[in-house]
């Protein structure tokens, strides 16, 4: 709730004010309370983050831009990152006509961000509704270590007491890659939102102490998903492969009932002896299926029912 709350603020103070502000105060002065309010609700979320951008420019027809933006860690552990260029642009007409629709930029080095997102101007001062009604995304070679790095240490500021058990776990984790990803969601039960996600050079990193588990690097990781209805479809296609794991997954999550959720999948997944030696008797366990299903290592299996009780049949018999 309070992340929701700070989104809101987010888009009232940063957004809406700077574009008025624009008329009457020099750029330097806007800059400074643009980055005073950013980094204050980032310390409001305990994100162990600041951000400071060189240069700034603002006018109406090309919106805001940042420069040479450097990302400063606040806790030990952390990386420093670096974006050559940040915008974002506040489209007018549709402001008018009561809706908030915002293009933005990221670039930094080879990575880019590019989007397109829109919500209700109504809805947000009214209701205390943030709910996007559209996004378009598109990614290219955006590494995220540092960012998976600074979202551990933001679960763990706020939610570390409530996961006690959880935070040695989440604390160990590493995980890297670079993602490329093109996004396109609509609030529409008629419109089929889609999604296709893919890590390069993905690793997979969860130090165990004195276990043996092995770091584990992908070769394959991709996501490809639709939403229509009520019902996400994980298509064909969606697989980690790695020399020590590889999991192939297709099938429907019906959300249509957001206290009832359904599943109907099909799971097929490989674990290598050093896997299976640490892990094959909680795999099994996990997706409520007998530990018989895991055979020298091999699991296919159709997973279907509601979310809390679902069945698992063999499918390699």
């Amino acid at each position: 709730m309070i992340i929701k709350y700070k989104f809101k603020q987010i888009l009232l103070i940063i957004v809406l004010s700077t574009f008025i502000l624009c008329i009457f105060y020099p750029q330097t002065i806007i800059k400074e309370f643009m980055l005073g309010q950013a980094n204050a609700l980032l310390r409001k979320v305990n994100a162990p983050i600041s951000i400071y951008s060189k240069k700034f420019s603002i006018n109406w027809l090309t919106g805001i831009k940042l420069e040479q933006i450097a990302i400063y860690p606040l806790a030990g552990g952390l990386n420093e990152k670096y974006l050559d260029e940040v915008s974002l642009r506040l489209s007018i007409l549709p402001l008018l006509l009561g809706r908030i629709s915002l293009d933005f930029d990221m670039l930094a080095k080879n990575e880019t961000l590019q989007g397109t997102a829109s919500l209700s101007l109504f809805k947000l001062l009214w209701d205390n509704s943030y709910e996007l009604s559209a996004i378009d995304l598109n990614i290219h070679n955006v590494d995220i270590k540092d960012y998976v790095e600074y979202s551990k240490s933001i679960i763990l500021n706020n939610y570390g007491k409530s996961l006690i058990i959880l935070s040695p776990l989440i604390e160990k984790l590493q995980f890297s890659g670079q993602v490329d990803a093109d996004i396109h969601y609509k609030l529409s039960k008629t419109y089929n939102s889609i999604a296709s996600i893919k890590l390069k050079n993905a690793n997979f990193n969860f130090p165990m102490g004195d276990l043996d588990m092995p770091p584990l690097s992908f070769t394959n990781f991709q996501i490809l998903v639709s939403n229509m209805g009520g019902i996400l479809k994980v298509k064909d296609g969606t697989e980690l492969q790695s020399k020590d794991l590889s999991l192939a997954l297709v099938g429907d999550f019906v959300h249509q009932d957001i206290n009832a959720p359904s599943l109907d999948l099909l799971l097929k997944m490989r674990l290598s002896q050093n896997l299976e030696k640490y892990f094959g008797f909680l795999v099994p366990q996990f997706l409520s299926c007998p530990s018989s299903f895991l055979k020298d290592g091999f699991m296919n299996v159709h997973l279907s029912g509601k979310l809390d009780r679902f069945t698992c049949i063999n499918k390699l018999e």
